[in-house]
């Protein structure tokens, strides 16, 4: 063999839609020999194609993760506490992500406005006192709809 095989292709013995044992023991040593002929081989002639299975047609989009996603009963929006949403919101959120000219930043933040996950003053001063809650413009406390509303 004068060169080293550069694709997977290149070892497959695709009349017999096996492994090409021969060329495999002459490339590498006798654990990986046996490494490579331990897996499993798929006997067709058909192009591979990544599948992602939580989607009807198998492709991956956003669109399909967000929906596989916030199906996980782990990871379901709360329904009471500070992070909840009502119905309302979460129509808006939504019709959002569905929306094809609105670009993903945009979307990004509109979902953190609704989710209230921006980072205000008033937020990052409750998690530690060395950040100052107050408008860095006005002094009134930085929260959401100071932020977004009231400037």
């Amino acid at each position: 063999m004068n060169s080293l095989p550069s694709r997977i292709a290149d070892i497959w013995d695709s009349n017999n839609l096996t492994w090409n044992n021969e060329i495999i023991e002459l490339i590498f040593d006798i654990h990986a020999t046996n490494s490579i002929k331990r897996v499993k081989t798929v006997p067709s002639t058909e192009d591979d194609k990544i599948v992602w299975k939580p989607s009807k047609n198998g492709d991956c989009t956003a669109h399909n993760a967000f929906h596989y996603l916030n199906s996980l009963s782990r990871l379901q929006l709360p329904q009471q506490g500070p992070r909840s949403i009502n119905h309302g919101s979460l129509t808006i959120l939504k019709r959002v992500w569905r929306c094809k000219t609105i670009s993903p930043v945009i979307k990004t933040l509109i979902w953190r406005l609704i989710r209230r996950a921006i980072a205000t003053g008033a937020r990052a001063n409750s998690l530690t006192e060395k950040i100052d809650k107050s408008c860095a413009l006005c002094g009134a406390i930085e929260n959401d709809v100071h932020l977004f509303f009231s400037l």
